[in-house]
């Protein structure tokens, strides 16, 4: 049942001449009545925002909605992108990110990547779409809209759209997303020295603790003799 949903996922590149609309005719006509419910929580989603990477979706609906339940539901209501401005996103039937410059620049999807990673392998655990820690994957996928940063968002509200949607660059100028990728970079070196000085405090702090308290064994030694010298 899965692989006949990853088959019926509908994939395009930037230069199809026209979107999905709608899905393949009687796929959603047996699902179990957990399912139903799920697809109606999927489609609120894309009703309220038109795409969605992956980790930012699943964090969207509920947590019964696993990762294969996802990819079975996924076909009946959107498209994926191959490649272009919303790469991996997954799109609503029937909307065109390319004629939608008001609403799909915010929904670009910018792969980032991380110079931490450039002497490592990467794949450090899993990974966040709001750009709160830092990247997991060498190269990590996020939509403009779900990062969670006020320079980035300034630089969004301020900029003004390209007067036509093109494959590298979307509705958003080249020096804006150079700019974006290069306060992530540095947001990402913030977050990282962040993250080892708190290791480390709590580190010292453990080993301090450990030299000033007694042992329990110690403790109930002391408390014993406190015992006989009281009683002798």
């Amino acid at each position: 049942e899965l692989e006949r949903a990853l088959f019926a996922m509908k994939s395009v590149r930037f230069d199809v001449g026209a979107v999905p609309s709608e899905a393949a005719p009687g796929q959603a006509d047996t699902l179990a009545k957990q399912d139903a419910k799920l697809l109606e929580k999927l489609r609120e989603a894309f009703a309220d925002r038109a795409v969605w990477l992956d980790v930012a979706l699943r964090k969207r609906l509920p947590a019964s909605c696993d990762e294969d339940t996802l990819l079975r539901l996924l076909p009946l209501v959107a498209y994926q992108w191959q490649d272009g401005p919303w790469a991996q996103g997954y799109t609503r039937l029937g909307w065109d990110p390319r004629k939608e410059p008001a609403a799909a620049g915010e929904l670009q999807v910018i792969p980032f990547r991380d110079p931490h990673w450039s002497a490592r392998e990467g794949d450090d655990g899993v990974e966040d779409c709001s750009f709160k820690r830092p990247p997991t994957q060498k190269v990590q996928r996020y939509q403009l809209v779900d990062i969670h940063d006020e320079f980035v968002v300034s630089l969004l509200d301020s900029a003004d759209l390209e007067g036509q949607c093109t494959k590298k660059s979307g509705w958003i100028t080249e020096d804006v997303l150079d700019a974006i990728k290069a306060r992530l970079a540095l947001k990402s070196q913030e977050l990282r020295r962040k993250i080892a000085s708190r290791a480390a405090a709590a580190a010292a702090a453990a080993k301090t603790g450990k030299r000033g308290r007694p042992s329990a064994a110690l403790g109930k030694a002391r408390a014993q003799k406190k015992l006989r010298s009281g009683g002798g």
